[in-house]
């Protein structure tokens, strides 16, 4: 036999094992090429169905393979399968990723869909975990809750069967046969008593049929020749005539009594309407004056209008009371002018506008009410009557009893107010300085500009300079602290209070509450 033949069989058959080898390595080969592939993980509770190469797909499309799967505990101690999954470098996996098993088929054959997460949360380097993964699939949930409706129709047979069984189940489907029987019977009654109601409405009808009848009949016998109606037309034809010959006689100028009076009472009256009117007409008279008189008209309207707009100031005049009380201690205990005691003063403000108001204030002060009282005296000779000299005294008098009145016109500009006008019974000037929506407040007043020692009215001071601030720290509630006569040693002091002040709204809202006498 020629040796050229076995051998060229061999290679024949060497190259198919090497080509059918290499197909099937290259066919069945899952794996990615390390250097243009990464690893990841995921922990799966439930790792049935998912094997080694298994598919990695994104959209469908695959973009890893399965290497391996082990076992790890987690953190409370769960057995957990880890997942080695290698992802093709082209496709990038972020921190909110999420990895499922899905069911390819009802044999049991699984593939891992990946939702690779967005750029905008941090991205999983080489070796990290995904941490949301979905152990059960679709189609595992679906067999779950199947079993479990199989489950619950179990139960529910069972218990009919129960229910229904032995000799209590007999009864109880007696029981309802004889419902259904009931149930029969009382629809039978209720046909039979619709039936005889059709009947009776069937009778009433045609008693209505026939009343109609008669009531035709009767309205044809007394529209007839002989009937009411008739006789009816006939006296409106009669009393027609009649008040026809009337209207003649009154036209004729016969005397008609009554009628023939009130017909002349009537033409008397509107031929004094109409000269009345000729007489407005033409201008006469008061009326006639106020009617044709443009001047008069126009003035009567201005004294309206002037009327109209001293009655709407008034309207819109707002008035608030304010209610003052401070402790008046004095920084020189010793000081022969001034003591401790209670400042009380009642203010009432007239406020036309916002930014306008007008002040009027009554002030019991502890210091008093102080007036100068100048006394000249001339000494003359008793014979010639020729004078020797002449003396002056100057006393000063304090009345503790007396009020102090003040009278004050104000302007505010911004978060400061302005104010002229007499403090306390003398010329002076203040300021108001609001901040905190007018929760806080500033009050400045510098008056008595020609004020003098109490003991030696000869001698003037300082003029009298007042300074304290006003907190609003509940409704219409303040809390007062400040300065009085600081520029005087011997009359300076110091003061704390409170205050109460309201509008005349918080009036309107207090007085339907108050008691009745």
């Amino acid at each position: 036999m020629n040796a050229r033949t076995p051998l060229l069989v061999g290679l024949v058959i060497v190259a198919a094992v090497v080509s059918l080898t290499y197909f099937l390595t290259q066919s069945s080969n899952g794996k990615l090429d390390k250097s243009k592939s990464y690893v990841l993980y995921g922990d799966f509770s439930d790792a049935a169905g998912i094997r080694w190469k298994t598919r990695v797909q994104v959209n469908g499309l695959d973009v890893g393979r399965i290497e391996g799967i082990e076992h790890v505990r987690d953190s409370d101690g769960r057995l957990l399968a880890r997942v080695q999954l290698r992802i093709d470098r082209k496709y990038d996996v972020y921190e909110n990723a999420f990895l499922r098993k899905v069911a390819e088929s009802l044999l049991g054959d699984f593939r891992l869909d990946l939702d690779p997460g967005t750029p905008g949360h941090r991205k999983l380097e080489e070796g990290e975990v995904i941490p949301n993964v979905q152990s059960t699939s679709d189609l595992e949930a679906i067999q779950s809750e199947l079993r479990q409706v199989a489950t619950n129709v179990n139960r529910v047979t069972d218990s009919v069967a129960k229910v229904l069984a032995g000799p209590e189940g007999e009864g109880a489907l007696r029981q309802i046969l004889a419902s259904v029987e009931r149930s029969v019977v009382a629809v039978e009654q209720t046909t039979y008593a619709v039936r005889e109601t059709v009947q009776s409405n069937q009778a009433l009808v045609n008693q209505m049929i026939a009343d109609v009848h008669r009531f035709t009949n009767t309205l044809s016998d007394v529209s007839g020749r002989e009937g009411e109606i008739r006789k009816i037309t006939g006296n409106l034809a009669q009393l027609t005539e009649r008040l026809n010959t009337l209207a003649g006689r009154l036209a004729e100028g016969e005397e008609g009594g009554e009628i023939t009076e009130t017909v002349k009472n009537l033409r008397e009256t509107t031929e004094n309407l109409a000269s009345a009117t000729r007489k407005i007409d033409q201008g006469d008279g008061t009326m006639g004056r106020l009617v044709n008189d443009n001047e008069l008209v126009d003035s009567v309207q201005e004294t309206v209008d002037g009327a109209n707009t001293l009655i709407g100031s008034l309207a819109r005049l707002q008035t608030q009371v304010e209610l003052r009380t401070e402790y008046i201690v004095p920084f020189n205990g010793n000081s022969p002018y001034v003591d401790s005691g209670v400042r009380t003063s009642l203010g009432l403000r007239l406020i036309p506008r916002p930014d306008k108001y007008y002040l009027l204030e009554a002030v019991s002060d502890v210091r008093g009410d102080q007036s100068r009282r100048q006394i000249s005296r001339e000494f003359r000779d008793g014979r010639t009557g020729e004078l020797i000299r002449s003396e002056t005294e100057d006393n000063a008098d304090t009345n503790f009893r007396a009020l102090k009145f003040s009278v004050q016109f104000a302007k505010r500009y911004y978060f400061s107010t302005f104010r002229f006008g007499i403090i306390e019974n003398t010329g002076g000037v203040g300021a108001n300085f609001h901040w905190l929506n007018d929760r806080l407040e500033l009050r400045v007043d510098a008056f008595d500009f020609t004020r003098r020692v109490p003991d030696q009215v000869s001698e003037l001071v300082n003029p009298r300079f007042r300074a304290f601030f006003l907190y609003e720290f509940y409704d219409h509630l303040f809390a007062q602290a400040g300065l009085d006569d600081p520029f005087n040693a011997d009359l300076r002091t110091w003061f704390l209070g409170a205050a109460l002040r309201f509008t005349d709204e918080d009036l309107k809202s207090i007085l339907p509450f108050a008691p009745t006498p």
